[in-house]
C-alpha cells in the first residue's frame, strides 16, 4: 500500500513538472558591440531591453563600445508578454533613450551575438550655463565659395572647468548660421580651466588646399588643451538637403575632412538622420583645426560603389562576406550590422531530472507488478 502512494506522489510530481518549469524558464543572454550615431556607446551608458513596454533586462557599459562580452557579465533578458525585444540606450549625458535598429525574438536559454546599432536624436543634459561668447560676428557678407552655400560668419567659444578622463567637454549650438550642432571631446589628462572655440567660416582658408564638392568650412581651437590632451573627439552637424537636391549629391557619400599637417585627412562619418530640412551626421576626430563637409554627385558615388562591389567580390569574398557582415536597409538608412549568431541552450538539467523521474516512475510500476503476482 505504501508502495502505491509513493507511485501516484511520484506521478503527480512528473505531471507538475512542466508547470514548474514554465515558469522557471531561463532568461536570453545577449553580447556584442554596441554603438550610438556613429561611435562606441561610452563608459556607464545603459541598454535596456522591453517587450510590450515593458523592462525585461538592463545592462551598464563597462568596455566602452561593448557589453555582455564577459561570459560571466552577459546581458540577461526575462520572458515577456511576448517574445520581440526592442533596445534601447541612454548615455551618461542623455536625457532621452535612443532605440536600436536591430530587435531580437526572445528564446529561452539562448545565448546570442547581436551587435547593436542606436541611431536617433541625444537630448543632451542642459550644461550650466557659461560667459557670453567671446569675438562675436565677423561681419560682413561675404559671398562665399563653393557655390555660396555657407553661412554668414560667426563664433561660440565655450570656457570649462576641471576637465578630466572621462568626463566629456560638451558644447551645444542651436544657432542654424552654424553647420556644428555640438562637440564632445575627451580629454587624457586633469585639465583646471580651458577655452573652445566653433568658428563658422564664409570661405575656404587660404593657406589649404581646395576640396571639391565642398559645402562649407569651419574650425574648432582648443586654447589651453594640447593636442596630447586630447581622446577621440565627436562632432554633429547639419546640411541642408535643398544642397543635396540642389547639386546632385549623394547623402550616403558625405564626410567631414580635417585639415592635419598640409593635407585633408578623411574622418568617419555616419548619416544620424533627418528632420524635414537638415540631414544630420556625426564624425570622429582625433583633433581640431580647419573642417570642411564634401559629398559625391549621385551619378559618382554610384560607380564608385560598383567598381568596389566588382573588384572585390569574388565568390570567396561573397561568401566570407556574407558570414561576417550583412547590409540592411533600415527607415532610409543603410546599416551595417553582423551577422547575428545564436547558440542555443537548452535546459538539459530539466531534460535530465524528467528522464530521471520517468526511470523511477517506470521501475515503481515494474516493482509493483513483481510484488501483486506473488
Amino acid at each position: 500500500m505504501k508502495t502505491e502512494k509513493l507511485f501516484t506522489i511520484l506521478c503527480i510530481i512528473l505531471l507538475s513538472l512542466p508547470l514548474v518549469l514554465a515558469a522557471l524558464e531561463a532568461p536570453h543572454a545577449f553580447y556584442g558591440t554596441a554603438t550610438i550615431n556613429g561611435r562606441d556607446l561610452p563608459l556607464n551608458s545603459v541598454i535596456v531591453a522591453k517587450i510590450d513596454d515593458a523592462e525585461v533586462g538592463r545592462f551598464t557599459v563597462t568596455t566602452a563600445g561593448k557589453y555582455g562580452e564577459d561570459v560571466n557579465y552577459r546581458m540577461f533578458v526575462d520572458k515577456g508578454n511576448s517574445t520581440t525585444i526592442i533596445f534601447y540606450a541612454q548615455t551618461p549625458q542623455m536625457e532621452n533613450y535612443v532605440a536600436a535598429t536591430q530587435t531580437a525574438e526572445w528564446q529561452s536559454g539562448a545565448v546570442t551575438e547581436l551587435n547593436l546599432v542606436f541611431t536617433g536624436d541625444e537630448v543632451l543634459i542642459p550644461v550650466p550655463p557659461t560667459p557670453p561668447a567671446t569675438g562675436g560676428s565677423s561681419g560682413g557678407s561675404g559671398g562665399g565659395g563653393g557655390g555660396g552655400s555657407a553661412p554668414k560668419a560667426d563664433q561660440k567659444t565655450q570656457v570649462f572647468s576641471n576637465l578630466q578622463p572621462g568626463k566629456p567637454g560638451i558644447i551645444q549650438i542651436t544657432n542654424n548660421n552654424f553647420t556644428v550642432t555640438l562637440v564632445q571631446f575627451y580629454v587624457t589628462a586633469d585639465i583646471p580651466t580651458a577655452e573652445m572655440t566653433v568658428k563658422q567660416l564664409t570661405d575656404k582658408p587660404a593657406d589649404v588646399s581646395d576640396v571639391q564638392n565642398a559645402y562649407d568650412y569651419f574650425e574648432i581651437t582648443p586654447n589651453n588643451i594640447a593636442d596630447t590632451q586630447l581622446n577621440t573627439s565627436y562632432i554633429k552637424f547639419h546640411v541642408p538637403i535643398s544642397w543635396f537636391t540642389g547639386g546632385n549629391y549623394d547623402r550616403e557619400s558625405v564626410k567631414l575632412l580635417r585639415y592635419h599637417d598640409g593635407a585633408w585627412q578623411e574622418l568617419k562619418t555616419s548619416y544620424i538622420n533627418e528632420d524635414g530640412t537638415y540631414y544630420n551626421f556625426a564624425a570622429e576626430t582625433p583633433g581640431f583645426s580647419v573642417f570642411t563637409i564634401t559629398a559625391q554627385a549621385v551619378r559618382q558615388a554610384v560607380t564608385q560603389k560598383e567598381e568596389v562591389k566588382t573588384t572585390t567580390e569574388t565568390p570567396q569574398n561573397k561568401t566570407e562576406q556574407t558570414a561576417e557582415q550583412t547590409t540592411a536597409a533600415l527607415g532610409g538608412e543603410t546599416q551595417t550590422v553582423k551577422e547575428v549568431k545564436q547558440q542555443k541552450s537548452p535546459s538539459s538539467l530539466f531534460i535530465g531530472i524528467i528522464i530521471v523521474l520517468a526511470i523511477i516512475i517506470i521501475a515503481m510500476a515494474v516493482y509493483l507488478i513483481t510484488i501483486k503476482k506473488k
